[in-house]
């Protein structure tokens, strides 16, 4: 039932999450959840068939938005730790396809795992590249936001500035000597 209500409601809640996640707190107060809540209400009665919405629908709204809190959360999370240290990756401009390979090795790893499993085939090599080709063709449409907004963050920065240092500095020492 939640899912039908949020899914339905979607244009509304988006249009408030921009306020909650600049807060980027995971509790969201009460005038935020009252007027999002009247907001809901409001949409329900213009509807020609009503949707049911959650009998407790403040506990709904928050518990969305703490699992938007948290899903964005864990997506800035796979983002850092994947995040290229090497100069040399940030040469050409990232693909998706190249940002999918290190944003989610783990997932594309166990998919490859099963799929030969289930195909009775001996791990090989062999069959990697096509099974992460088609993990990366099924990704879910948050797992392809989350590709795109790395990609775009990426290519814009280039390398950690860290590692930008250590690289100027190492050629520079290379140019004196």
């Amino acid at each position: 039932m939640s899912t039908d209500w949020s899914i339905a409601f979607k244009p509304i809640l988006d249009l408030h999450s921009k306020a909650i996640f600049a807060a980027g707190s995971s509790s969201v107060g009460k005038p935020v959840v009252r007027k999002i809540r009247r907001a809901l209400l409001a949409a329900q009665d213009e509807q020609e068939e009503p949707i049911a919405l959650p009998t407790s629908l403040k506990k709904a709204i928050k518990e969305y938005y703490a699992k938007s809190l948290k899903d964005k959360e864990e997506a800035d999370k796979r983002e850092a730790a994947s995040r290229q240290r090497e100069p040399s990756f940030y040469k050409k401009p990232l693909s998706e396809w190249d940002v999918a390979q290190k944003l989610f090795k783990q997932e594309i790893d166990s998919y490859d795992k099963a799929q030969q499993q289930s195909k009775g085939l001996e791990y090989s090599i062999k069959y990697r590249t096509g099974n992460a080709r088609e993990w990366f063709n099924n990704m879910t449409p948050s797992q392809q936001q989350e590709v795109k907004f790395a990609m775009k963050k990426w290519n814009e920065e280039g390398a950690p500035e860290e590692t930008q240092a250590i690289y100027s500095s190492l050629t520079l020492w290379l140019e004196i000597s």
